[in-house]
C-alpha cells in the first residue's frame, strides 16, 4: 500500500502545482520560476539521505513531485520559447524524444548502480564497510 502511495503522492503534488507554474512562469519570468523549481528538487532529492520513516518518505515524496511539476513545465515553455517558429514541430519533437529516453534510461541505470555497487551509493551514502 506504501509504494502506492509513494507514487501517487509525487504525480498528485507535481499535477497540482503545473498549472501554478504556468501562471508563475508568464507573470514572474523563466529564470526565478526555473530556479525555484530546480530548488526544492534538489532539497528533496538531498532529504532522501534522512529518511527513518514512511510517513517521511511520504512527505519528500510529495515536495519531490512539486519540484518535478515545476522544473518539467519550465523546461518545456523554456524549449519552445527558443525553438526557431519554423522548426518548432522538429524542435519540440526532439525535445520529447530526449525527455522520454532520459525517463527510460534513468531506472535502468539506477538498477544497475544499486546492484553493482548497492543502494548507498544511489544516495550519496558509503558502502557499509
Amino acid at each position: 500500500m506504501s509504494s502506492h502511495l509513494v507514487i501517487s503522492l509525487f504525480t498528485v503534488s507535481a499535477l497540482l502545482v503545473r498549472p501554478f507554474t504556468g501562471k508563475a512562469l508568464d507573470t514572474i519570468g523563466r529564470k526565478p520560476v526555473l530556479l525555484l523549481g530546480l530548488a526544492i528538487f534538489l532539497l528533496a532529492v538531498s532529504g532522501y539521505y534522512w529518511m527513518v520513516s514512511v510517513a517521511l518518505v511520504l512527505a519528500i515524496r510529495f515536495i519531490h513531485g512539486i519540484g518535478w511539476g515545476i522544473v518539467t513545465t519550465t523546461y518545456g515553455t523554456i524549449a519552445s520559447d527558443i525553438i526557431p517558429p519554423e522548426r518548432s514541430g522538429e524542435g519540440m519533437g526532439y525535445f520529447g524524444m530526449f525527455s522520454n529516453l532520459a525517463m527510460a534510461f534513468g531506472p535502468f541505470v539506477g538498477l544497475w548502480v544499486s546492484q553493482n555497487w548497492g543502494y548507498g551509493w544511489l544516495f550519496a551514502r558509503l558502502p557499509y564497510t
